[in-house]
Order: C-alpha cells, then structure tokens, then sequence
C-alpha cells in the first residue's frame, strides 16, 4: 500500500430539486412549467490513477525542477530528459521514472534516475529520496543498470565494479522503512552463479522515452491518457510461476526465518550458548538468519573436500557486514534462497558454533513480510 501523506479528498455534492405543487382549496394551481426543478449534475469525481496521471505530467512538464543538483553541479548544458511508468509497488498505478543523462565529458558516462509515486488516493506526489544510476563510467570503475521487477516488485539495481568484477544487486522499494534499498544478493562478474540466474531471470528492461519539449507533445503522450482513463496494464509481470519454484529449479535451497544483523556477542545470546572464543570485536556486524524451524541441509565439510548432512538452526548468511549490506531487514522475516555449493559447515569453533555460513555470491533474497 502506498503510504498516505495527505487527507483523502472529499467531494460534496448537492441536488437542488424544486417541486411542484398542486394548490390548496382557494389558492390558484400553479400552472406546468411555471416553476420547474433544475437539478444540478454533482462534478465526476476523480479516480486515485487519474490524480496520478495529472500529478505525473506537472512532473514531466518541468524535470528540472526535481533535478535541482544539476544546477549545482554545473551539468545542466545538453541534458536530456527520459521517462517511464513501471508498475513496481503493485497496486494499479504505475511508478513515474525519470532519467537524466548528458555530454560524456560533463556525465562521465553515468545517468541520474529519479523514481517518483503517489500516496493511495493519488491526490499527492511522492519524490524518492534516493536517487538511482546506471551506465558505464569513463573514469571510476562503475557499471550499473536498473530494471523492473517480472514480479511489480520494486526495482532492481545493480552495480558492478570493472575492476574486480564484484557486484551487488539492490531492490528499492517505495514503504514506510529508513532504509528504501536492501541487498538481493551479491555476484561475480564472469563466474556461474545459479544465484545470479535467479536474480537475473526477474529483470526486465525499462523502455525508456524521451520527454517532449513542449506542452502539446506532453498532452499527447499516450500512456498518460491510458492511465487517465483506465486502460494502462503494466506488462512486466511473471505470474505463471514463483520466484521461489524458479529457485528450486535451479537447484538452490528456498529458506524462512529472522534475519538479524548482530555482533559476536548478538550471535551468542542467539544461540543460547557461552562463546568458546574470547570475543574481542564488538563493532563487527554479520547477518544472520535464524531458521523457522531446524532444517537437514547438506553442505560442504569444513575441509571443502566432501559434502555432508547435518540439522541447522542458524545460517551466516554474510560475514563482518555494514549497515548499507543488511539493514533493511533486520528484525524481520525473510525468504532467501542459497547455494547449497557455497554453503560450508564449520571445521573450528568460529560462531555460530557448529552452523553453516555462506560463501559470497551464495544467497539471494527472495521476499520479506511487510
């Protein structure tokens, strides 16, 4: 749902109906026609996807308005501005994108994307506070995409260093929490990954469209007047089959339970159990699920030379870890799906004790309950 940030809008109508009446004994009969009723047609109310769409066009009437940082930073010479509408909270109303690009030598190769929404009723704008990029840096390493979800599940973007080849993918996602981005999963540029087919398999391209420079261009645009009226469907979606069944087809493990993102010492309390280790690091953070229920889950022995079977109460799903990595889902319940290659069980006492842990790459979110 999306987060209401103004009272809903009412509208009051009024029927102003003079009757005619037949006269008393002594009185004159008003004649027909003398003084006839007029009724007064209340005004259509507006639907939530029309708001939406009036509220969408003042947006591409005037991007630079949004896109105040330009000015700041001097790049406002030979920009260019783009848009989409992506379903992306799932609900009947498309997302507004807006993409910013320019000259390479002012850009570095690299564009703005700004999402904007509106509250339940579509009587108010929503603009993200985190601002999105894709592209190709000249200079910098970066590589980045955004993409929709085959699921209207926010959007997905990812970010890869040229460099190293390492890269994350993010979800954002319009809800009331601090943290709009949370961690999908990691990758490595070059490398299989069942993990990466599973995250890669719910992108979908974003079409993007260049914004008319004048207003009848933008009171022409097709999508808008389809939203207006009722008849824009999103087409992204992937509903014949679950993210969680494609996950299973490809061999991974789908997993519920708790993430948490604790300390040594939040690890410990966790487990219930004194800690064999002098613990010493109380700043290092790590993300650890906490199982629903005990599972038998098979993973690589401690040596890497032979896989074995054992029951888990607790899987790491990511070691010494900032705030950026797991923060969004603290506390809650989640679905992760890993590989069950890159998973290992402890040969030493290291926490959680006797747990399996995850090697990079070895896990992707799924889903997490509102």
């Amino acid at each position: 749902m999306k987060k209401v940030q103004a009272a809903r809008w009412m509208v009051a109508a009024g029927m102003a109906t003079v009757l005619g009446l037949t006269g008393c004994t002594g009185a004159p009969a008003r004649t027909p026609g003398s003084q006839q009723g007029s009724a007064q047609a209340a005004p259509a109310k507006k639907t939530a996807a029309q708001k939406a769409a009036g509220l969408y066009r003042e947006v591409l009437a005037n991007p630079m308005k949004y896109f105040a940082h330009l000015e700041e930073s001097r790049q406002t010479e030979g920009v260019a501005f783009e848009y989409a509408l992506v379903e992306a909270t799932g609900d009947d109303i498309p997302e507004l994108l807006v993409r910013a690009s320019g000259p390479a030598e002012t850009w570095n190769g690299i564009s703005d994307i700004l999402p904007f929404t509106v509250n339940e009723d579509g009587s108010e704008l929503i603009v993200s506070p985190v601002w999105l990029n894709d592209g190709v840096a000249g200079v910098g390493g970066f590589r980045g995409s955004v993409m929709a979800s085959a699921y209207g599940n926010g959007l997905l973007a990812s970010e890869v260093s040229s460099g190293t080849g390492e890269g994350t993918v993010h979800r954002y996602a319009w809800n009331e929490d601090v943290h709009p981005q949370s961690t999908v999963c990691e990758m490595q540029v070059g490398k299989e990954s069942p993990v990466a087919d599973l995250v890669q398999s719910e992108f979908v391209d974003i079409e993007w469209e260049a914004i008319p420079a004048d207003e009848a261009g933008i009171d022409g645009l097709e999508d808008l007047s389809m939203l207006a009226d009722g008849s824009w469907e999103p087409t992204a979606y992937r509903s014949e089959k679950a993210l969680a069944d494609i996950a299973s087809e490809l061999g991974l493990v789908v997993l519920s339970g708790t993430l948490h993102e604790v300390n040594d010492q939040g690890i410990v309390d966790l487990q219930g159990m004194p800690s064999p280790n002098p613990i010493t690091d109380e700043l290092t953070m790590h993300a650890l699920l906490q199982l629903d229920n005990p599972v038998t889950l098979t993973a690589m022995s401690g040596d890497g030379m032979s896989s074995r079977e054992g029951e888990a109460k607790f899987v790491l799903l990511d070691r010494d870890v900032s705030d950026l990595d797991w923060g969004a889902y603290q506390g809650k319940h989640v679905t992760v799906a890993i590989d069950p290659k890159m998973a290992f069980w402890p040969s030493d006492t290291s926490l959680p004790v006797g747990e399996p842990r995850l090697m990079r790459g070895g896990v992707a979110v799924l889903s997490v309950d509102k």
